[in-house]
């Protein structure tokens, strides 16, 4: 990533497309849809399958648009590396993704991390909302006066309320109202 001092915002929306794209001059992150990758030669070809020489081999196993989601992953997590599955795992990524990946088949085509991207855009202000909505919920609810009770970190009185007050407030969106 260029600059380690950006903000959320900025990460989910650049992090390893840091340049335009020097063809098309497009923004947004293209699908790369293509299933197979040019080998200049046999050696090449074997260089990449046996992880000697680091590049796309197979488009379900190393992609550029999933690259570009699981840098992005990775820069909000703050973390190294990160790794896109269908389902399941994590942990060596290149030997998760060359081996592991690619004899289960549990790998994310390029679409879906296209549609993933274009979520991670927005995730902050998606939070943001989540957010808002749910403290009016808890407010509306608190002043009811057939609600008995109304259990969430956000209320004072509120056994949670100090762990709630210390971490992020973009964490109320994962606490129920009612319990």
């Amino acid at each position: 990533m260029a600059d380690l001092k950006w903000h959320f915002e900025t990460k989910q929306i650049h992090t390893g497309q840091e340049q335009d794209d020097p063809v098309t001059d497009a923004k947004a992150m293209p699908i790369y849809a293509t299933t197979s990758y040019v080998f200049h030669n046999s050696q090449h070809a074997a260089d990449r399958f046996g992880l000697r020489d680091a590049g796309n081999i197979y488009g379900r196993l190393t992609n550029p648009t999933q690259d570009i989601f699981e840098q992005r992953i990775a820069a909000l997590e703050g973390g190294v590396a990160a790794l896109e599955v269908a389902s399941g795992a994590a942990a060596f990524v290149t030997y998760i993704r060359a081996i592991l990946l690619r004899d289960t088949g549990a790998t994310l085509s390029p679409f879906h991390a296209f549609i993933f991207l274009q979520g991670l855009e927005t995730l902050s202000l998606r939070l943001e909302r989540h957010v808002e909505n749910t403290l009016k919920i808890v407010e509306y609810l608190n002043a009811h006066p057939q609600v008995e009770a109304v259990h969430h970190p956000s209320l004072p009185d509120d056994p949670s309320h100090g762990l709630y007050k210390n971490t992020s407030p973009t964490a109320a969106d994962l606490y129920s109202p009612l319990r």
